[in-house]
């Protein structure tokens, strides 16, 4: 597996190559071979595969009854230069893509690609970037501004790519070994293969006899209407091998972002698209925004301007971040422009795919369910399912349509929880407090050693329990000192207090006054900032040059949301209105209105009197012509006050 950074360049469209003998090498483009009228007539005289086993002779033999469309007319456009390119020889009667050397050189023929070629195409990329450069095709284009518009329009201009997950889709947290699920949101606009390099395969020859097998006149009509790819999709859902049966199709179970190559079904898939007939197609589900909450930058989240809940919205695909500080999310959507192109009546099925059942309320509006109001709390990280070694921070509702043969392909709403925000709720679903950066400290120490630091370092009264240890290593004034400095930076966070006959003797506190005692009663920013304190702590005066402590925020990409690093504790009044809240970080504590203004000056009574604006930037990095910033912003997201 190559490490690339996506081109999201949709170049023009070839469409003067399909009728020209070669693209001009002026301009970056690409021509298919074969090109003449002839030489593409010729190919209906080729076999319509050459694939050995069950689903090739199905092929020939419906291909030779003049049952069966053949691939004349369809395109495969290979984007990693042969890496893991399909071998054609099985498939004669399909037309490739041929880059000219301008587009070579401007690798323009390499990784994901927005374009859209006028003809029925598939395509693969078995390319990607590391995790922390932006990782695998499919996630560079979810998080690119339009990438999700720009696929929806691939996907009902019929093409269809796929690419390997890579690294963004493994058990795992933060590295250890994987990162579990990276991708905000779920589409049917991919193929998106679980492995690396080769992964991709099985789709690759599914997709074209799956291509070939529809009749003549389906095949036509799904182009037609720009459902071809669509179909493929609901298609190859609805036969995967892990499922028990058909009524699995409308379980997360048959729409996870990501698909093993083993549950890949041919023979299955091909059955499915010759059985259709013109007048039974399957529907097509279509998704409109009527009502949503709508979050404030400044007050309710904190982002660089232009930043939204919204990563994507189209008709298939309503993807959202999380990013406002309720505890709720509230959206009414509508699925009244879903059709079926033989007018057949049609049945609207809303379903929870992934997400806690108790915390996303689905209520479906009118008596045909044409509408719905989702409500969805808010969600830490979890398993997929129960026992799952797989975790993942986001929500996936399915939105079907059946037209009485056929469900569609699904359309999904996603919601997109941040790993690196650490939130604590009371009971009634008011915010207590956000840490921002939230993540775990990596013990490094040899291994007979690092089991009994790990189970220290999950004692949250760690440095209390150990007052002789603590006095001992703290015995010289340079060391005291040093303990000072360290112990200083998380009473700024408001952790602790210094105690008044030593500032060796720290104080917790706890938000809640329960957790002097109970470790249950913590925050979960609390519990961040204890694992933390006593990480650097062990490492710098107790296990010094023995072991390492690091301390590791949780992965979130930066296109998505950039760092931070600060926390925000709320205070509310008698009436339970929120009233602002105090900001810390490692140099100080800063007290917030409710609209998002740092406090100056407070009345006689604690009221504010006195407040200014607050801006948010990420700084760009740095530009050197000689080897210009490749890969995500990095930066921190800093505040400051608007002067």
């Amino acid at each position: 597996m190559r490490a690339v950074f996506v081109l999201l360049f949709a170049f023009p469209v070839c469409a003067a190559a399909l009728a020209a003998e070669q693209a001009s090498d002026k301009a970056p483009g690409c021509r298919l071979e074969p090109n003449t009228p002839a030489a593409i007539k010729a190919l209906a005289d080729k076999p319509v595969t050459t694939q050995p086993g069950p689903a090739g002779d199905l092929l020939r033999k419906w291909y030779a009854e003049k049952s069966a469309a053949g691939n004349v007319g369809d395109v495969y456009d290979n984007r990693d230069r042969g890496h893991s390119g399909l071998d054609l020889s099985q498939f004669p009667q399909l037309s490739k893509t041929v880059y000219n050397e301008l587009a070579l050189k401007h690798r323009l023929d390499w990784a994901a690609t927005l374009r859209r070629l006028p003809l029925p195409t598939f395509g693969n990329s078995s390319t990607s970037a590391g995790v922390p450069d932006g990782g695998s095709n499919p996630r560079m284009m979810y998080t690119a501004p339009g990438g999700l518009r720009g696929l929806y329009a691939q996907y009902t201009a019929n093409n269809l790519y796929i690419y390997p997950e890579h690294c963004d889709y493994k058990p795992g947290h933060n590295g250890s070994p994987g990162y579990g699920d990276l991708y905000p949101t779920n589409t049917p606009f991919v193929f998106i293969s679980q492995g690396s390099s080769g992964s991709d395969q099985p789709f690759m020859h599914a997709v074209p006899m799956t291509m070939a097998a529809f009749r003549p006149e389906v095949k036509k009509k799904l182009v037609q209407h720009g459902l071809l790819m669509p179909t493929v999709q609901m298609i190859f859902r609805s036969t995967d091998k892990q499922l028990s049966g058909p009524g699995d199709y409308l379980t997360g179970k048959a729409h996870p972002p990501v698909f093993d190559g083993a549950w890949v079904d041919p023979l299955a898939m091909i059955r499915m698209a010759h059985e259709m007939t013109a007048d039974t197609i399957p529907p097509m589900a279509q998704l409109t925004v009527v009502e949503e909450d709508s979050p404030v930058r400044g007050s309710d989240y904190f982002e660089a301007e232009g930043r939204t809940e919204e990563l994507g919205t189209t008709p298939a695909v309503i993807a959202r971040v999380v990013r406002g500080r309720s505890f709720s999310r509230r959206m009414l959507v509508s699925a009244a422009n879903s059709f079926d192109r033989n007018r057949r009546p049609l049945e609207f099925h809303w379903v929870l795919l992934r997400g806690d059942p108790q915390k996303v309320s689905i209520k479906p509006l009118t008596g045909r369910h044409v509408a719905a109001e989702i409500v969805v709390n808010w969600h830490d990280r979890r398993p997929i399912a129960a026992g799952s070694p797989m975790e993942s921070s986001r929500v996936d509702i399915g939105v079907f349509v059946h037209n009485g043969k056929y469900y569609s392909a699904p359309a999904f709403i996603t919601f997109f929880f941040l790993d690196s925000e650490a939130r604590t709720f009371d009971p009634k679903g008011r915010l207590l407090e956000i840490g921002y950066g939230s993540g775990e400290v990596d013990v490094q120490a040899p291994w007979l050693l690092s089991v009994p630091l790990r189970s220290m370092l999950a004692d949250p009264y760690l440095f209390r329990k150990s007052g002789p240890v603590a006095a001992q290593v703290l015995r010289t004034p340079a060391q005291k000192t040093a303990f000072r400095n360290l112990s200083q930076r998380f009473v700024h966070w408001g952790l602790f207090r210094e105690a008044a006959d030593s500032p060796e003797k720290l104080v917790l506190t706890p938000l809640r006054k329960a957790a002097d005692t109970d470790p249950a009663a913590l925050t979960r920013f609390e519990k961040d900032l204890l694992q933390r304190f006593h990480g650097e702590w062990l490492g710098q005066f107790v296990y010094r040059n023995v072991a390492g402590f690091p301390f590791r925020a949780y992965y979130v990409d930066p296109n998505i949301s950039p760092r931070k690093s600060w926390r925000d504790v709320y205070h509310y009044n008698a009436q339970e209105n929120c009233t602002g809240w105090t900001r810390y970080d490692d140099d100080r504590a800063a007290e917030f209105t409710a609209d998002g203004k740092l406090v100056l000056e407070k009345d006689a009574a604690g009221k504010p009197s006195k407040t200014q604006a607050v801006r948010y930037e990420q700084e760009q990095p740095k530009f050197d012509p000689a080897n210009p910033p490749r890969g995500p912003n990095w930066n921190f997201l800093r505040w400051k006050a608007q002067e």
